[in-house]
């Protein structure tokens, strides 16, 4: 059943490691977490139960093959029209869907991050604010190391060997792409406090809602 909810849908991109996903969620809280619902693109993966541990092990999760837009784009669709939907969760251990999944709500804003957020034109469509994080390729892989490290458990060479392998190559040839779609391009690389209060003005008085 639909809501009275009339929502606006927030698009946030960037590379891996830019800091997308801490922008999305100070923003959230910076806008009120009743207001807003952060739907992550890596939740969006495509499941691979058909595939074997060894075999989704290599598939080229930076590529935009790998992303289901067409759940994404129903989901957003959905969120927007003032309907809940039943997310997937990822699990980066086994490179596959959780069995469970996770009623996201409809609120005032529909925040969508992710380092493809802005690759599809449906998408970009239905927002009605587009911002892309731009950091430095260093910092952006000695942040990725950091994380995967402690909560992916794994190794510095595979980290690595996948940074140079697919990271990279498909930032460059998808992500990047889509900077020209953005209204504002944030640095990731500094403290957020200040774009955040910019970006929350822009919001609230943009009589988008």
């Amino acid at each position: 059943m639909a809501s009275d909810v009339r929502s606006s849908l927030v698009i946030i991109a960037g590379g891996s490691g830019s800091g997308k996903t801490t922008f999305a969620q100070k923003l959230s809280s910076s806008l009120g977490q009743e207001r807003s619902t952060i739907v992550e693109l890596d939740c969006y993966y495509r499941p691979l139960s058909h595939l074997s541990l060894e075999e989704r092990a290599r598939v080229n999760f930076d590529a935009p093959e790998a992303l289901d837009f067409e759940l994404l784009l129903s989901h957003v669709s959905s969120l927007l029209k003032g309907v809940a939907v039943e997310s997937p969760i990822y699990d980066y251990a086994v490179h596959d869907r959780k069995k469970e999944s996770q009623i996201l709500p409809p609120r005032d804003f529909i925040i969508l991050e992710g380092v493809l957020a802005l690759h599809t034109p449906e998408l970009r469509a239905l927002s009605a604010y587009r911002l892309f994080i731009e950091t430095a390729d260093q910092i952006r892989f000695a942040r990725r190391a950091a994380r995967d490290q402690v909560q992916r458990q794994r190794t510095l060479a595979s980290i690595k060997e996948q940074w140079y392998a697919s990271v990279l190559p498909m930032h460059r040839q998808h992500c990047e792409a889509g900077k020209i779609f953005a209204d504002m391009i944030l640095s990731g690389e500094s403290e957020f406090e200040v774009q955040i209060e910019k970006v929350k003005s822009l919001l609230l008085n943009s009589g988008t809602l």
